[in-house]
């Protein structure tokens, strides 16, 4: 505890009111310095575990904007309406003070299930709102209250771009793919192209049969929207019902904008051929979010005609008459500047140490006999296959392989794909979200049963080679069976309908485990039963991979 405190009497009473007011903020930021680098070196870390997300999940890629948009929040509150500093005093709640250790104590914890697991959203929340506990009680350590709420808001708003839970996601999509193909189906119907709505997000016309995929839902947009949205609300300074106004409209206009590019991509495959789909399909998809980028920015002008608020300083007009009433109080020095300093310093050692916890060198980690793979393998009529470029930058693999082939006896089409990601890619974790009860019933497919753990013999060892394999049936009752699986070091990885499971993740901390040497394989057997697809595979899987002697 401290008893200095920052009064009028350490002014000169000669000096005008801007001079005293000037020397109190830099008394006032001479001695917050301390808790300034706390915040500073906490969202440098928070910002750099959601980076990770932002690179490899095209969702969102968006997400490099939110530092941009923090700092020019931030600035903006640094202007005309910030509470005013004064000599008085307001004690730290005993609540907010044991959040904030509440916070630190638990952020070795975080971090490494965290550094671990970049890919789990669950502690992708858990780390934003840590740092939004540890930050908004640092603020209200600076100066009470409403130092709290001004300078707050701008760190509420990474929120905007921390990806959504799986499951969450996931269900949103499918309900966006369903809405979005009924409506382009109508559309098509009354423009007189015949086009039928299959299961899931097939559209089925005479000459070409649209997929609409994950990034084809409008999901992008939506995100999109939520975070340009809570923006200029806030650049704005818009009422809370002008903001909540513009988030709905916004996700609205999202909607309609992607069913119009979606019909469009759906004429040009009816006109020219489903080849010329790539051409247009990533520009129309740029095109479609800068126009609704430039819808939302009319509706806030819109929202700001509305108010009968013309330029920004007519928004800040309540806030700063609030001030004037009720003047900012500087918290007492309940925490001294050198306990911030020290928290800094806890904050970017548990980032040190956990990160040289991930990267000690730890030996060979594969098996003692590890796969040796064969890819292409050597399946008679095996063609090489084209993996469309959004595939290509989904999984953001090193390795790349498709192929088909044809069972020549029953005429039956057969696909492989096969990604390898090498050792320190942490692209390897997002794809294992890519599996096959989550990606296969959005193309019309139902999972039939449960997935099962199937071994595989091989020729030269006693150590089987594993897969899931699943049962699907499309929507005329066709039979498709998938076997799927995912190699790390050599080793068979359990994973779970968004990634990997609970355990494996939390011993994947444990452990120090970082990102090894992976291999995703994945065989589709169409029009073939469990039993059939079973005993081919097992024909074929020495051409595959074999053990290393």
């Amino acid at each position: 505890m401290s008893s200095q405190t920052i009064t009028a009497s350490t002014l000169d009473p000669g000096q005008s009111s801007n001079q005293a007011a000037a020397q109190l903020g830099r008394e006032w930021r001479l001695k917050n310095w301390g808790a300034l680098l706390f915040i500073a070196g906490l969202w440098t870390v928070v910002l750099m575990h959601l980076a990770v997300d932002w690179r490899f999940n095209p969702e969102y890629r968006f997400g490099w904007f939110a530092p941009v948009m923090m700092a020019l929040v931030l600035a903006s509150r640094l202007g005309k309406g910030r509470p005013r500093l004064t000599a008085n005093r307001a004690r730290m709640p005993r609540t907010v003070f044991w959040f904030f250790v509440t916070a630190l104590a638990a952020w070795p914890l975080t971090r490494m299930v965290g550094i671990a697991n970049p890919d789990w959203h669950l502690f992708s929340w858990i780390t934003v709102i840590s740092g939004l506990i540890l930050t908004l009680a640092t603020l209200h350590s600076m100066g009470g209250t409403k130092m709290m709420r001004h300078y707050g808001i701008p760190f509420l708003m990474v929120a905007a771009v921390v990806p959504w839970p799986f499951f969450l996601e996931l269900h949103l999509i499918s309900t966006l793919k369903s809405i979005n193909a009924m409506i382009v189906t109508e559309v098509l119907q009354l423009s007189g192209i015949a086009a039928v709505r299959e299961t899931g997000g097939i559209i089925t016309m005479p000459n070409a049969v649209l997929g609409i995929e994950e990034g084809c839902t409008g999901i992008r947009s939506l995100h999109l929207c939520l975070a340009v949205a809570l923006f200029w609300g806030e650049w704005f300074r818009l009422p809370l019902k002008g903001r909540a106004s513009l988030v709905a409209f916004a996700f609205l206009v999202a909607i309609l904008v992607n069913v119009v590019r979606t019909v469009s991509l759906a004429v040009i495959a009816h006109q020219s051929g489903p080849e010329v789909l790539d051409q247009w399909h990533d520009l129309a998809g740029i095109f479609a979010q800068a126009i609704v980028v430039g819808i939302c920015w009319m509706l806030t002008g819109w929202l700001i005609a509305r108010q009968q608020r013309w330029s920004r300083n007519r928004f800040l007009k309540s806030s700063n008459s609030e001030s004037r009433e009720a003047p900012m109080q500087v918290a007492s020095v309940r925490l001294k500047g050198i306990v911030f300093c020290l928290a800094t310093v806890w904050i970017l050692g548990c980032e040190t140490g956990a990160r040289f916890w991930f990267n000690r060198p730890t030996g060979d980690q594969r098996a003692s006999q590890p796969w040796r793979w064969s890819i292409p393998p050597s399946i008679d009529g095996l063609r090489p296959m084209r993996l469309p470029p959004q595939w290509r930058a989904l999984l953001a693999a090193d390795g790349t392989f498709a192929g088909t082939w044809i069972d020549k006896s029953k005429n039956r089409i057969r696909y492989l794909y096969s990604f390898h990601w090498q050792e320190g890619r942490p692209a390897a974790l997002f794809a294992t979200h890519h599996r096959p009860e989550d990606c296969l019933p959005g193309s019309g497919f139902e999972l039939v049963g449960s997935p099962e753990r199937v071994a595989f013999p091989t020729k030269n060892g006693a150590r089987p080679f594993e897969l899931n394999r699943y049962s699907f049936r499309s929507s005329d009752g066709v039979p498709l069976t998938v076997f799927h699986g995912t190699y790390a070091d050599d080793k068979f990885t359990e994973s779970q309908s968004g990634g990997l499971t609970r355990q494996r993740r939390f011993n994947r901390a444990i452990h120090g485990e970082g990102f090894p040497d992976t291999r995703l394989l994945e065989i589709i057997f169409w029009d073939t039963d469990t039993s059939a697809a079973q005993a081919e595979m097992e024909q074929q899987i020495s051409s595959i991979v074999v053990l290393s002697s």
